[in-house]
């Protein structure tokens, strides 16, 4: 049989490694974007970027705007984005909405690419206090500070991945674990204690009170691995990843994940009692993605299938209700409801002109929108330093921030919403 065009342009020695064809195929893309008509005209955005640094937000799970919108979190790291940068410290700050100045708040060792420090306002006082996970004495911690000031006025002893939105407790779990073994996501600040333990009893997902007391330990990777249990699990490595808290605080969806030792990876969605614990397997017969909680009762699930569509699947009470409309498109992405829960906000990875995506979707109407198409910046390839745009609603659901590297690096930019219907002005 003749070997197809792909395999023979892989038995050139130039294209055999992997970064070396993502740069080819970016160049090539470029190309086809510069063809006229190929390449839509975005509409005008605002750029928030700190001299010198690479800025970012992170996940897109968390808003960065204070309840008023008037100040943006950020991380400012200086340099490229490279080794030597994502080895660095982060600065951590906010930035004026209207003047676009950054004020710096504090500095930490304990961050990623992809999720950053986990920035957030603290729910109890979202215009003035904000939490950002670090290291202390030796461990991963969440530290609160007042951006007034400057000062530390609270820490949890874990860091934690998730808090819920009445303020009551937050999820934590071992970003050093996570970080190993899915670089990108964790962190590499501080050793990874758990290295020899694949499935352990005594970690997992803590459940951290924001008012004080010892954390308490709510699933254990083993709780998770005799769950339904596969054959595929037999000495693999188990870690969590993706734990959102629903609205109202009482479940916790989660991503649970498992290395084998030929190191393929492995993947299913389940879901806890945030008081009680326990475990609910929610979704396995496709690879789980990235979610978001629509309410208490349902929540949404991107599920890639092998050819490389997906779905955006609801889940009511735990089981499939289908896909949330038929006018998603059939890929991958990362979904979040707009305040007033009548539009549904997502992004694409690159597609074949090399641009990532920005959409909504009006869940009355069902008219998808494109708001927008930016391609990465030339020196953003390769899995971890890849900059998805992680688009995120303001409070009041007439702005989307996102993050990007169009403009040659990692920036934080602001789209204006015209009418609620997800209208560009």
């Amino acid at each position: 049989m003749a070997a197809s065009p792909k395999e023979l342009l892989l038995r050139l020695p130039l294209l055999r490694d992997r970064t070396t064809r993502q740069h080819v195929k970016w160049h090539v893309k470029a190309l086809l974007r510069a063809l006229p008509g190929a390449a839509p005209k975005n509409p005008p955005v605002v750029r928030y970027q700190v001299p010198g640094c690479e800025t970012f937000f992170g996940y897109y799970d968390v808003g960065p705007l204070s309840a008023d919108q008037t100040r943006l979190l950020a991380h400012a790291v200086p340099g490229g984005p490279g080794p030597a940068a994502r080895k660095g410290p982060a600065r951590i700050g906010t930035i004026d909405t209207a003047t676009c100045a950054f004020r710096e708040v504090a500095v930490t060792s304990s961050w990623c690419w992809q999720m950053g420090a986990r920035l957030r306002w603290h729910p109890a006082q979202p215009d003035r206090h904000i939490l950002c996970n670090g290291e202390a004495e030796g461990r991963h911690v969440t530290r609160v500070y007042d951006v007034e000031t400057g000062n530390e006025v609270d820490r949890y002893p874990m860091a934690l991945f998730d808090v819920a939105r009445t303020g009551e407790y937050g999820v934590a779990l071992d970003f050093a674990r996570l970080g190993r073994l899915r670089p990108g996501y964790g962190y590499d600040d501080l050793p990874d204690r758990t290295r020899g333990d694949t499935v352990s009893g005594k970690d997992g997902l803590w459940r951290v009170d924001l008012a004080g007391g010892e954390p308490r330990l709510l699933v254990s990777f083993a709780d998770m691995a005799t769950l339904a249990p596969e054959a595929s699990m037999a000495g693999a490595q188990h870690y969590a990843n993706l734990v959102m808290i629903a609205p109202d605080g009482a479940r916790i969806a989660f991503l649970h994940l498992w290395v084998t030792p030929d190191g393929s990876s492995h993947v299913r969605l389940l879901d806890t009692d945030a008081s009680i614990g326990g475990l609910r397997l929610l979704a396995d017969d496709a690879k789980p993605s990235h979610g978001w909680w629509l309410d208490g009762e349902r929540f949404l699930i991107t599920m890639v299938f092998p050819d490389g569509s997906a779905e955006y699947r609801v889940l009511r009470n735990g089981l499939p209700e289908g896909p949330i409309h038929p006018s998603m498109p059939a890929r991958d992405g990362h979904p979040s409801l707009s305040p007033d829960g009548r539009r549904l906000l997502t992004d694409s990875y690159p597609d074949r002109l090399g641009a990532q995506n920005l959409e909504v979707l009006d869940l009355d109407t069902g008219l998808l929108t494109r708001l927008g198409a930016f391609p990465p910046g030339r020196r953003y390839v390769g899995d971890e330093l890849r900059c998805d745009l992680h688009p995120r609603w303001s409070p009041r659901g007439d702005f989307i921030h996102f993050d990007s590297t169009h403009g040659g690096s990692r920036a934080i930019y602001a789209l204006a919403l015209g009418d609620a219907r997800g209208g560009l002005l």
